[in-house]
């Protein structure tokens, strides 16, 4: 059944039934979906939303949305395309709707796109959930999450508590020596996850944990009676003596048997003396007593406790198994019921939900639903499709009603760990009739060389991809308008091979093959030196592609595995080649990830000397441990230490006012991060790695609302998790000029001029299977989770299973190339079969994996040589075979260009000064348009500013009078208001907190008079929350009432101090004011933009909205400098009438969007102003500063100032 007819894009039929249309790589299958759906939208006349069009991924979605949107548009210009198959499309359209009808019907596909029904799958999954959650019976309101990490590992430790916590001891020893640990069973959990329908073989255990311990127990009470007698045995068998491995019964290890057998006997067991039982085991004596050389066979020593542990070892078999179904059963349940009870559901839930609902007795009617609202479905990347995928879409669209197009191709399905079943599309495949099953037969992408070369290597065997005739090999022939063709690869001005095949000859004399290691480094050092001969070329115009020089990023190196990856990038380095390495590792998992969690607990706690050292001494600050001594010993350069302890504290201040993000952008300006690790080894990596660390740390910070601890607590859950979710995933440092390494899994859906592929051969099966393994049989999935002699027919579906994936694997990789590609072979291994020893076999039909292994293995090196010329030679020297590169290589000096000449063009436009953000400070302080306050804060809100009238001066100066002054006591008394709970009175708390910050802010309890500051604050705090305000004290005001540091924008015309004087001289409040005449004298330019700040408090209190502004200023030595006189004097000289009416207008706004009919009369209770040094309750209104700005004034201020 590898019949398939050459697709015609105009002729193939729109009618209902199931289509399969393979596209083998670089055959355009992103064309031809673009003009299915156009033919699909003239001829049939669909809308756009009844095209159901579903991929993989979102790129591929976001592509194939605007390639098809492009292609509408393209075909709607009047003066043609240019494009021969589009324009009959088009014509034969006219010819059945006439010209006007087709350019109506182009025109409403255009207009209504927005409505395609173009999805990933899981998108699609998505919406049919959603637009049927009676039917699906899911609830509308469930969360969708990304990452289900968690709630994998919650599980996995709920069923490690439950069943080893407080179990018999020898039960976390069996599952320690089986590596069937927490991670381990988290592995194993992911897998069952991803594949939701496999079967479990076994599918039952024989017993359970009673049973091996009671076993177990039996061994520890007859060891007590029979240990003399064994060990007599053992010292006195000739027999073992005579052992096939001379060291497993010799004396030292019988002494190590019999201690670790007194230690299970005598105490809790350890996983090192259960593994020892095995000793004791009758087959394990019986395997290594020497056969063969008497013709007299020697029975191995007996004993009754030899067999007790026989039965032991069998029982620890199917008890491991017990355990792995119990797990099964456990995950299965207990993970989805947690995800239910928390109402969220991952991507992968989705299909699970819809598969459920589908089968279940509404799936009818479910499928009825959807299948109504579409009229043709075209299916992308089908070849990644899983069961259950494959299984709803079947439910949904199989009854022939739609046509239903299945693209894709078997050859480049590689994501198996992604959940990708083979098995699914062969089964489509099998199941099409052959009048609907079609392959693309034109590559767009290669040089015909190379095009030939691929297609003599594939097609000379009979079973390409070893899984018999559903996975065929269908030849392509060149365009000669391909992308290689039209920009060829040639050197000297001639073309050149377009396959090279490096065979690596065997050096050691002793063995028949290459070693594995010194294959890979032979294979690095061939790249390396052959890279940096085409570059050598190409700087030399002697090495073109489309008559353009070969350039770095021309050249793709291709790995199967990192470690391959980490070695090429090291060679090219070491040789002064740029290279790119593309997401290899987890970014948590870099040293960038471990300097910037030293900086953050440092700057978590500034005072803490140890951690400001060792941030120091990172490569951020990159002080030596001399230089740092300097700084702690010589008195001289104290005072820069102090500076930095000072720096730490503001970062500190920053993060926890304005966020991470926020201080890490002023602490990488300020030191110059970037240009510090740009210039270190590695420098853009090092940048990049810590960029993309920032960018997670401030989204979970943000998504999370997570403080400084809750960040560092997640920071390093992060740097100890083994898993890497795609986000985790390193980036590229660079973007072009440099070689690509990239892994062939990523490579997929690219293309590159030159690719490496120097790895292939590791791909390889020799014959075992180390563990559980996976194979499919009649149309189902299977883990073997009990391996053994007796099911060797499963092992070999599952190495041949294996063998098919590296084949495919080996095809995407050759495919990459536009001009030219690289391969590495030889005799690698002493037993092994790689996709390339499978390519040049010439096996003809089926075979079994293990009679592949055992011609490959007794095979010479000159006959896979001849083999590989042969193969050459049919493909008419497209391929041709030479001795790996072995040269060393000496560092590459590139071409050096001169850079043009460069000139300052004038100019000679206007440029407007005055669109910009502006502030109160802006406003206040006398700043010009171009110049912006940067963040809104207030800087001059704890100016000093004594008021200058004759005061009673009787009263002395004490408590929160002699506290510091400044902008710096003022933003830790802002730091403590902000943090403190008014309403629950905590002494300890209150002066834990207290404490801290003035410790933050360089106060701390260091002497006797930092030691008087804490007293003053607690002095301060209770006049401050005891002082009534308006009818009620701050200590009335719960914490969820509350709003601290409020940023706010809005926009605003454009204002003056004219503007703003003119707008007071209004209000009946400053009639007789000189308040309008001082806001005249501000000196700023005209500014319209935005108007941002922070309120430092917004509170509710008995219905009302409240602003609170705190204001450390010191006016005088006395109290009597706080009276509502001067405050009123202080507020007008330092403009901060103005500030507030700013702050009404913005809270006024915010609430007239939040709250439903609100009323600015009814709703906002004023503005307090509260002077700290001032206030006391036994002094009313001492400090105090009330307004309450009327209503029409808001309103007028609003229509003046705002857009």
């Amino acid at each position: 059944m590898n019949d398939f007819r050459i697709f015609d894009l105009t002729k193939v039929p729109l009618e209902g039934g199931a289509f399969l249309i393979e596209a083998s790589a670089g055959t355009g299958k992103t064309y031809n979906i673009a003009n299915l759906f156009l033919r699909l939208a003239l001829e049939k006349e669909m809308e756009v939303g009844k095209i159901l069009v579903v991929t993989y991924t979102e790129a591929a979605t976001d592509e194939l949305k605007n390639r098809i949107r492009e292609n509408l548009i393209k075909a709607s210009e009047p003066a043609g395309t240019g494009d021969t198959l589009l324009n009959g499309i088009i014509e034969k359209s006219r010819s059945v709707h006439g010209e006007g009808k087709t350019a109506a019907l182009l025109r409403r596909a255009i207009v209504n796109f927005d409505e395609a029904a173009i999805f990933t799958i899981h998108g699609f999954f998505k919406k049919v959930l959603s637009e049927n959650s009676f039917e699906s019976s899911i609830t509308f309101d469930t969360e969708l999450v990304a990452d289900q990490e968690d709630i994998i590992k919650e599980t996995v430790d709920d069923f490690w508590r439950m069943n080893f916590t407080a179990s018999h001891p020898l039960l976390p020893a069996e599952m320690k020596k089986h590596n069937l640990d927490r991670a381990a069973l988290l592995r194993f959990a992911e897998t069952l996850i991803s594949k939701p329908l496999i079967k479990l073989l076994p599918g039952k255990s024989a017993i359970d944990e009673n049973v091996l311990t009671g076993i177990f127990e039996d061994i520890r009470s007859e060891w007590k009676k029979c240990r003399n007698a064994v060990k007599e045995i053992f010292d006195n068998s000739a027999k073992l003596k005579m052992s096939q491995n001379k060291d497993l019964y010799k004396d030292t290890a019988r002494e190590i048997y019999l201690a670790h057998m007194d230690l299970c006997a005598a105490s809790t067991p350890s996983y090192e003396a259960i593994n020892s039982i095995r000793m004791f085991a009758s087959s394990t004596i019986a395997g290594a007593i020497l056969q063969g050389r008497s013709k007299e066979k020697i029975l191995p020593p007996e004993h009754s406790f030899f067999e007790l542990c026989e039965k032991f070892i069998r029982a620890e078999k199917e008890y491991i198994v017990h355990v792995k179904i119990q797990f099964h059963k456990f995950i299965m349940e207990e993970f989805y019921r947690k995800k239910t009870d928390s109402n969220v559901q991952s991507f992968d839930d989705l299909q699970l939900n819809l598969y459920k609902a589908l089968k279940s007795v509404s799936g009818t009617g479910l499928a009825g639903a959807v299948r109504k609202k579409y009229a043709a479905v075209l299916i992308d990347e089908f070849q990644d499709t899983d069961p259950m995928q494959y299984s709803i879409f079947n439910s949904i669209f199989g009854d022939g009603g739609a046509p239903l197009f299945f693209i894709g191709d078997p050859k480049q399905s590689i994501y198996e760990f992604r959940g990708a079943d083979i098995f699914s599309y062969m089964n489509v495949s099998e199941n099409i009739a052959e009048a609907n099953r079609y392959t693309l037969s034109t590559n767009w992408r290669s040089e015909e060389g190379l095009v030939k070369a691929v297609n003599s290597a594939f097609g000379s065997l009979a079973n390409p991809f070893v899984l018999g005739h559903s996975i065929s090999y269908n030849p392509v022939s060149a365009s000669s308008e391909s992308k290689g063709s039209k920009a060829p690869f040639m050197t000297d001005g001639t073309g050149n091979e377009n396959m090279v095949m490096w065979f690596l000859e065997n050096r050691d004399g002793k063995r028949k093959y290459t070693g594995k290691e010194e294959a890979g480094e032979r294979a690095v050092k061939a790249v390396a030196y052959e890279i940096s001969r085409l570059l050598e070329l190409s700087d030399n115009g002697r090495a073109m592609i489309g008559g353009k020089p070969l350039a770095l990023s021309d050249i793709a190196i291709l790995s199967t595995q990192h470690d391959e990856a980490r070695a090429m990038k090291k060679a090219l380095d070491k040789i002064n080649i740029p290279s790119t390495l593309q997401k290899v590792g987890n970014v948590f998992h870099s040293p960038e990830a471990s300097e910037i969690r030293r900086f953050l607990l440092s700057v978590s706690c500034p005072g803490n000397i140890i951690y400001l050292n060792t941030a120091l001494s990172g490569p951020f600050f990159g002080i030596d441990a001399e230089a740092l001594s300097e700084l702690l010993e010589n008195d001289a350069k104290h005072e820069q230490y102090e500076d930095l302890i000072r720096n730490f504290a503001e970062y500190s201040e920053i993060w926890n006012s304005k966020g991470f993000i926020s201080m890490f952008r002023h602490f990488m300006r300020k030191y110059g991060i970037r240009a510090k690790l740009l210039s270190l080894p590695e420098g853009e990596r090092k940048l990049t790695n810590t960029l993309h660390l920032a960018e997670l740390i401030h989204q979970a910070a943000v998504n999370n609302s997570l403080g400084v601890n809750g960040l560092l607590d997640w920071l390093n859950k992060k740097m100890n998790d083994t898993s890497t979710p795609e986000e985790n995933e390193l980036r590229l440092e660079r973007d072009e000029k440099a070689v690509r390494i990239i892994t062939v899994f990523k490579s997929k859906g690219l293309e590159y001029p030159i690719v490496f592929c120097p790895f292939m051969w590791r791909k390889s099966i020799d014959g075992k299977v180390n563990g559980d393994y996976v194979f499919h049989e009649n149309n189902e999935t299977f883990m073997n989770i009990m391996p053994s002699e007796g099911d060797s027919h499963l092992l070999r579906l599952s190495l041949k299973e294996r063998l098919s994936e590296y084949m495919r694997l080996l095809y995407v990789a050759l495919t990459r190339a536009r001009n030219r590609v690289y391969l590495v072979c030889g005799k690698i291994g002493r037993k092994s079969l790689s996709s390339l020893d499978y390519l040049y076999s010439g096996i003809e039909g089926e075979t079994d994996a293990d009679e592949l292994l055992d011609s490959m293995d007794g095979l010479q090196e000159n006959e896979i040589l001849s083999r590989i010329e042969k193969l050459a030679k049919d493909t008419g020297q497209c391929l041709k075979i030479f001795d790996a590169p072995d040269i060393e290589t000496t560092p590459y000096i590139p071409v050096t260009e001169l850079p043009p000449d460069l000139f300052m063009r004038e100019f000679h436009g206007g440029i407007a000064s005055d669109n910009g953000i502006a502030s109160f400070s802006f406003l206040s302080a006398g700043e010009h348009a171009g110049h912006f306050d940067e963040n809104g804060k207030d800087a001059g809100d704890e100016a000093d500013a004594t008021i200058p009238d004759e005061m009673d001066t009787e009263e002395i100066q004490s408590g929160f009078l002699l506290f510091p002054k400044g902008p710096a006591a003022g933003r830790c008394v802002h730091s403590i208001f902000e943090k403190m709970d008014f309403f629950i009175k905590d002494k300890a708390l209150e002066s834990k907190l207290v404490a801290e910050t003035l410790a933050l802010h360089g106060m701390g309890a260091s002497s006797t008079e930092n030691i008087l500051y804490e007293e003053y604050v607690h002095e301060m705090l209770d006049k401050v929350l005891d002082s009534e305000l308006d009818g009620f004290t701050l200590r009335d005001i719960k914490n969820e009432n509350r709003l601290n540091e409020l940023e706010f924008y809005y926009p605003i015309r454009k204002i003056s101090s004219e503007t703003l004087s003119s707008l007071f001289r209004e209000i009946p409040a400053f009639e007789n004011s000189e308040f309008p005449s001082r806001i005249e004298e501000l000196d700023f330019s005209p500014v319209q933009g935005y108007m941002h700040g922070f309120i430092d408090m917004l509170f509710s209190h008995a219905g009302k909205y409240y602003i609170v502004d705190w204001k450390t200023n010191h006016l005088g030595k006395s109290r009597n400098y706080y009276s509502s006189k001067n405050i009123r004097k202080n507020m007008e000289a330092s403009c901060y009438i103005l500030q507030y009416y700013i702050y009404t207008l913005a809270v006024h706004k915010y609430l007239n969007s939040r709250i439903t009919g609100y009323d600015y009369t009814r709703d906002f209770g004023g503005v307090f102003y509260l002077y700290v040094r001032g206030m006391d309750p036994r002094l009313k209104e001492s400090g105090i500063f009330y307004d309450r700005p009327d209503r029409e004034t808001v309103e007028r201020m609003d229509s003046v100032f705002c857009v």
